[in-house]
């Protein structure tokens, strides 16, 4: 199946391309969620995923399937070294603390390999992404939502288009404690926003 983002970060191709229900992509979510480091910052150091737990989540017929998550992975020059997943946020508007939810996606992702951290490969496909779900999806809007604490994450977010926008009070539940969360959004570009308005 084709990439659905592709960008260059650093001189070197990356690529956003759908998950596959194989045994690979499986494998390598149970090494990137059983790795401390990782766990620091999505799903938390007390929740080290297994295969069966894995497959209840990003398998076919696992939680994000049956939810309508569109789950993808990070390539850089043809090695996978994260991954994404983007939704409409429909159901979840009352999470988000927002009463519109039309035409509103939202975006969830971590680097799995520690090393590409801070290496401006995040911030360059989330700008990427954007762009697709603006113009492949029509969204109007683009929610992500970090703990506030993940400095690092949300400068890599500002950079790709993203603006804070509110904090979320107690919003998620990590390692045993309630967490502070930007509500951070980017906004289809005016004229797009204009004519979906019929003005």
């Amino acid at each position: 199946m084709d990439s659905i983002v592709e960008v260059v970060a650093n001189g070197r191709q990356v690529v956003l391309r759908p998950f596959r229900y194989e045994d690979a992509d499986y494998a390598r979510m149970v090494r990137w969620l059983s790795d401390p480091r990782v766990l620091e910052w999505y799903e938390g150091r007390d929740n080290p995923f297994d295969l069966a737990m894995v497959l209840a989540e990003f398998g076919p017929v696992g939680e994000h399937a049956r939810d309508g998550v569109l789950q993808t992975i990070i390539e850089r020059d043809g090695e996978s070294i994260g991954y994404v997943q983007y939704y409409p946020v429909g159901a979840w508007a009352a999470g988000y603390e927002i009463e519109d939810a039309t035409d509103t996606w939202a975006i969830d992702l971590f680097i799995g390999e520690p090393e590409y951290w801070s290496g401006g490969i995040g911030g360059a496909l989330l700008a990427a992404l954007i762009a697709h779900l603006f113009k492949k999806e029509n969204a109007m809007r683009v929610l992500i939502d970090p703990r506030v604490v993940n400095e690092r994450g949300i400068r890599a977010y500002e950079k790709a288009g993203f603006r804070k926008v509110k904090v979320l009070r107690d919003h998620e539940l990590h390692e045993g404690r309630k967490w502070d969360n930007w509500l951070m959004e980017a906004l289809a570009p005016q004229p797009k926003r204009q004519r979906q308005a019929g003005t």
